[in-house]
């Protein structure tokens, strides 16, 4: 399943491939992750529900979609993110996650952020 999704959380962790949040109060374990590393797959393309693969003839169109869609997430909205985002920040967010295995796909939840907004720590 492939969902697209809002939220705000709190910065508990950063690396360089993605960064933890809390999403409820007094969380200390990551409940979401946003990816902020290199992307694979179809998680945006497929989350947003707007395309159709029957509307493509050809499967290597409707994958390069993929492909067009998580370049455009590396280079404009993971740059602003990794460099924004601390420890203790709060980031308001809009991403795409997908879902195979519910045992070990919601702990915590990786979403490939689409829109994200860094309020810093005060």
């Amino acid at each position: 399943y492939t969902y697209f999704i809002s939220g705000e959380g709190r910065v508990l962790a950063v690396s360089d491939d993605e960064i933890s949040l809390g999403i409820t109060a007094g969380a200390t374990n990551a409940e979401v992750v946003l990816q902020a590393g290199l992307l694979f797959g179809n998680a945006v393309r497929d989350g947003t529900g707007l395309l159709n693969v029957n509307d493509y003839p050809n499967s290597q169109d409707f994958n390069a979609i993929s492909e067009a869609l998580n370049h455009v997430i590396e280079a404009r909205v993971q740059p602003k993110l990794r460099e924004r985002a601390k420890v203790g920040a709060t980031i308001q967010f809009a991403g795409c996650a997908e879902v195979n295995d519910e045992s070990t796909d919601l702990k915590p939840l990786r979403v490939v952020p689409v829109l994200a907004e860094v309020e810093p720590h005060r």
